[in-house]
């Protein structure tokens, strides 16, 4: 199946919330799609995360059944060349993100050991836009997760599986250098898919979806410290993506299996809402004012709009 990248002026809910009142009330429609890139067209398959760089100029999709990454002209919204990751050899590229300088991009894969390979981040060349081209990878094992980075650009946070016997780890690497510079781990076996970070570098936040009966939490970490600062327990086992509000206030969290989201406050790091979405949500962004949250619901390809107050 080919895949296809949605361009929205809007979404397709709108779920009004007080943060002191987390029951949500549905809003008329106002959102309308504007575009759909077809990233089928330069073989692209599944398409599973996208990442932004060059202020927004340039989209990067990542195509998890072809084990490619389409590059997206965002003015033109078209594919402007696909980048083959086969050869590393890399299988399920998943998560995506851009150096704050624009000349890298780092691509994570969930394939584990199955690509017979443990290069499952590689490292992408963006220094020219008309040829972006794999210029190295980063050796780690497991399924790795959504990767951050901090604003400033000096740390690359990702999250990680060390088999499902043992506990997940976190991974820090400094990515002028693609290197490892340290690596934290929890007490309870799971798998770690979503990473976010405050916009202020501080702390990194991460979901552990839990597997053989454990428990869904979100893991906090002082970056400056690497260490945990706390592990918070969520209603749901299955916690996936993860993000942090801009203005630095709030942390949501997508709650799999529950269809909700839960909104967690920086301040304490402590549960303040639970808001009610579409089946499965998957992962959430933000308006660049913190006004709304969007939340990708996978169960019914729909999109729900959190009006954030207070």
């Amino acid at each position: 199946m080919k895949g296809k990248l949605v361009v929205w002026a809007g979404l397709l809910s709108m779920v009004g919330l007080s943060l002191a009142a987390p029951t949500p009330a549905l809003a008329a429609t106002q959102f309308r799609v504007v575009a759909t890139i077809d990233v089928g067209v330069n073989v692209g398959r599944f398409p599973e995360d996208i990442a932004f760089a060059r202020a927004g100029s340039q989209a990067f999709v990542t195509n998890d059944d072809d084990n490619s990454v389409s590059v997206i002209n965002a003015a033109t919204r078209t594919v402007t060349q696909t980048v083959g990751l086969s050869t590393i050899p890399m299988a399920f590229p998943s998560g995506i993100v851009s150096t704050p300088d624009s000349s890298k991009v780092f691509v994570t894969s969930v394939a584990g050991q199955r690509d017979t390979s443990a290069d499952n981040i590689a490292v992408l060349s963006n220094s020219n836009p008309a040829n972006v081209t794999v210029s190295g990878t980063i050796h780690l094992v497991g399924s790795i997760g959504r990767p951050a980075i901090t604003p400033d650009g000096s740390l690359l946070v990702t999250g990680h599986d060390n088999g499902l016997e043992a506990p997940p780890g976190v991974t820090l690497i400094n990515p002028a250098t693609n290197k490892v510079v340290a690596e934290l781990a929890l007490h309870e076996v799971g798998v770690v898919p979503g990473t976010t970070i405050t916009s202020n570098g501080q702390f990194a936040y991460v979901t552990k979806f839990s597997i053989d009966g454990g428990t869904g939490q979100v893991w906090v970490i002082n970056l400056a410290t690497q260490s945990t600062t706390a592990v918070i327990p969520m209603p749901d086992r299955s916690v996936y993506g993860i993000t942090a509000s801009p203005d630095g206030r709030f942390v949501f969290a997508t709650d799999f299996s529950l269809g909700e989201v839960t909104v967690i406050s920086t301040a304490t790091n402590q549960i303040i809402a639970n808001v009610l979405v579409g089946p499965n949500p998957n992962d959430v962004a933000f308006s660049p004012d913190s006004s709304k949250a969007f939340v990708t619901n996978e169960g019914n390809t729909t999109v729900s709009v959190i009006s954030i107050s207070g």
